[in-house]
């Protein structure tokens, strides 16, 4: 047979073949199948017989070997397909091939001979007619291999799942092209929105253009219930993947460490001491969860914290991964290339005021520097109670000194009497037993007194208490009022 018609069936053959096996043969490589198809008549006689054997196939095989060292196995796979399907061609002529050479047997395919083509005869020219015509089947099945042609024919999530970790494993940005509804609203929705992430098997996280993410699948909890989806392949990408650690910090303190170019998704659990309550939405995908004492980032972006105020989060520890996406070959930037494992630690003193009747005026806001000694809140309430019972008890200490004034004097009228004592004998024993009454009166008015005044100077230390202060120079949190039990906590990040 003549070299187009081998060349023409071991491009056909190979082709099938990377069907069949999901493997794509680029040009070169099919290129290199039709040259494969030529290698047994390379040689001359006697040898023939031997190339055109299954020994000979083996024998060029290992020939062929050093190109699966230099990581070639591609074009290596090709050439030996391309020589095996020229002994199958000439095993379907009139005479067959000595396909177990030493062996005189004869391998003929098919064993009618009116159905064999002999070499040079119009059969030849049919049949290499039928090969080229069956390119137009082969190739394209080969770009999409048995598994992308089910895939196309098919477009459900499962496969699109699959689809997008075969192309995203090969560094390229991948688009789903779908079409579904909003699971709450049920309002249609079709796109061709880039996926971010597979979140499982039948769920992928996507972006609209503006920014918003989607949960995008067939779970109930899903944002999008999709209808009919295919993942596609996009340009190159370049993902960069660092680990950044939080302990004793504000969550703001990831901002600086953020790649000025591409687009950063944070990735992670966090631990705090403060209430957090993320914005909700029945559509978008929710990219900031909050548990008890914990706040999960899925996929958030520094906008994200800005909208929801997490940036002035404080977070006691905590691990956060930066997901940049950026375009191949672009330069990264001193924070982008390698940012610190974490920030310098500070010092947090916490204030708890308790007993409070309700929320009381903060003297100042989130975020800014504070100095010892600055009033940071004003418990007015307070002080109106604090400043009506002090009245009570200054009036109450008014009368008891009033009362040892009085008994004092009594007193001095009493030591006259007994200085007449002499005179009056009759009188006696009445006046000894009124003056030990009016020494006792005595005594338990000055008591009464002393706990007066040890009660007004309890209220004026608590009155002065009314005005929290800071304790040591820093920057205040913020300010949390707990109205089961009246209590408000106060943070500090302290410079020191």
């Amino acid at each position: 047979m003549s070299f187009f018609t081998y060349a023409a069936g071991g491009v056909l053959l190979c082709a099938l073949i990377g069907a069949l096996a999901n493997q794509h043969y680029a040009w070169m490589a099919l290129g290199c199948a039709a040259l494969g198809s030529w290698l047994p008549h390379l040689c001359k006689r006697p040898w023939l017989t031997l190339t055109h054997s299954l020994l000979g196939l083996a024998g060029c095989a290992v020939l062929l070997s050093p190109l699966l060292v230099c990581h070639h196995a591609v074009f290596w796979t090709a050439l030996v397909i391309g020589y095996a399907s020229h002994l199958l061609f000439d095993a379907g002529s009139d005479r067959g091939v000595r396909l177990f050479y030493p062996s005189r047997a004869r391998a003929v395919i098919p064993r009618h001979p009116l159905s064999r083509v002999p070499p040079g005869s119009p059969r030849e020219a049919l049949l290499r007619r039928w090969l080229l015509g069956l390119w137009l089947v082969a190739l394209p099945l080969n770009a999409l291999g048995l598994r992308g042609l089910l895939h196309q024919l098919l477009p459900v999530i499962q496969f699109a799942v699959e689809d997008y970790e075969t192309i995203a494993g090969q560094g390229r940005r991948v688009v789903a092209d779908f079409t579904g509804h909003f699971t709450a609203s049920q309002r249609p929705i079709a796109g061709r929105w880039e996926v971010l992430e597979a979140m499982d098997r039948t769920t992928l996280l996507v972006e609209d253009p503006v920014g918003h993410r989607y949960a995008l699948g067939t779970h109930p909890h899903d944002t999008i219930q999709v209808l009919r989806i295919r993942a596609r392949q996009g340009p190159s990408v370049d993902v960069q993947v660092h680990t950044i650690h939080l302990h004793e910090q504000l969550l703001s303190d990831l901002v600086p460490l953020l790649p000025s170019e591409g687009r950063t998704y944070l990735i992670g659990l966090v631990k705090t001491p403060e209430a957090v309550q993320p914005r909700l939405s029945v559509e978008e995908f929710r990219s900031v969860h909050a548990g008890s004492g914990q706040v999960e980032l899925r996929y958030a972006t520094a906008h994200d914290l800005d909208d929801q105020h997490l940036l002035g989060l404080y977070v006691t520890d905590g691990d956060v991964i930066l997901r940049t996406l950026k375009a191949p070959g672009s330069h990264p930037t001193s924070s982008g290339d390698a940012p610190p494992a974490h920030a310098a630690p500070r010092r947090t003193i916490t204030l708890i005021v308790r007993h409070l009747a309700g929320p009381q005026e903060l003297l100042v806001h989130e975020g800014q520097p504070v100095t010892a000694g600055q009033p940071l809140m004003d418990l007015r309430g307070y002080r109106v109670e604090l400043q009506a019972e002090m009245q009570v008890v200054q009036a109450q200490v008014a009368a008891a000194d009033a009362l040892v004034v009085a008994l004092h004097l009594k007193q001095a009228q009493a030591g006259s009497l007994k200085r007449t004592e002499d005179t009056l004998m009759g009188v006696h024993r009445d006046l000894t037993a009124w003056q030990a009454d009016e020494a006792h009166a005595l005594a338990h008015a000055q008591a009464q007194a002393e706990a007066a005044r040890a009660k007004l100077a309890k209220l004026e230390h608590a009155l002065a208490a009314t005005t929290i202060r800071a304790p040591a120079r820093g920057r205040f949190l913020a300010m949390q009022y707990h109205p089961m039990t009246s209590t408000a906590t106060l943070h500090l990040l302290a410079d020191d």
